[in-house]
């Protein structure tokens, strides 16, 4: 029977029960030889269940979010130019000196830096976004909220414009966390050695406890009975051409489970995604 046949989910399932204090635990914890292996045992099922996260997930996850923020940036960048072009337009269509002013004053307390905040980077648009609700007066809102636009009035447009600011801010943080998961994100070749961890783990355990004379059959066979059964179905789906649930373990299929794998360093395939802005 070969262990290398077993899926991870089959890998962690064995383990999990050896190391469940309501389970198999207290059994090898008596036993005088195979219980001084529970450390590696750990070791091994831990290192299967921090294997799992892949960089295509971490990549997919980016991408998804990237599109969301292009969506946002368009909302926001449409908002800021809308109000900016509207003020100026109202502005032009006063007769009155002092109106005209005051529309542009609102203007300029909207976006200080004119049209220049639509090419700023997310962040700072965020940024921008948390601020400029600070510079407007209840003077200012209330001429926003007179002034109509196809949906509605501008201080609606002002409202749209700083929550897609500040949706973009809350993005970027979650991109940033995301981008030092790929950085450090688990590879095809780090899930391997830790499957071989896990054979080699799961040998020595198996071996010592052939030694231990003392043991009962029942619970000899409460300890390795699921291996085993495992195995087996595991084998008969190998023979029948049904492929195990990683297939580029299959190179060191040949190699005894006790060898230690050459696996070159992985290259970090993650890379920095390219930003819209």
């Amino acid at each position: 029977m070969a262990k290398i046949n077993l899926t991870s989910p089959t890998m962690v399932t064995v383990t999990s029960a050896w190391l469940d204090p309501k389970k198999e635990r207290p059994l090898i914890e008596s036993l005088p030889q195979a219980g001084g292996l529970l450390s590696s045992i750990e070791k091994a099922h831990k290192g299967m269940l921090t294997s799992q996260v892949s960089v295509t997930a971490v990549d997919t996850e980016l991408t998804t979010l990237q599109k969301a923020e292009a969506v946002l940036d368009v909302r926001h960048d449409r908002k800021v130019r809308g109000k900016y072009n509207v003020l100026t337009g109202f502005a032009d269509l006063a007769d009155d000196e002092k109106t005209a002013a005051s529309y542009l004053a609102l203007r300029d307390s909207l976006t200080p830096h004119g049209l220049d905040v639509v090419r700023w980077s997310y962040t700072d648009q965020a940024g921008e976004a948390e601020l400029v609700d600070s510079r407007l007066t209840k003077e200012d809102k209330a001429l926003l909220g007179k002034l109509p636009t196809p949906d509605g009035t501008l201080l609606d447009a002002h409202k749209a414009r700083v929550k897609a600011g500040k949706d973009l801010g809350d993005l970027e943080k979650k991109r940033a966390s995301l981008e030092t998961q790929a950085s450090t994100a688990t590879t095809p070749a780090d899930v391997i050695r830790a499957r071989n961890l896990w054979i080699r783990a799961v040998n020595a355990f198996v071996a010592v406890l052939a030694l231990e004379e003392d043991l009962s059959d029942e619970d000899r066979e409460k300890i390795l009975g699921p291996l085993a059964r495992a195995e087996q179905k595991a084998d008969r789906k190998r023979s029948s051409g049904g492929e195990p649930d990683l297939v580029a373990v299959a190179p060191v299929e040949a190699k005894p489970v006790d060898a230690k794998p050459v696996d070159p360093k992985p290259a970090n395939p993650a890379a920095d995604p390219a930003r819209v802005k």
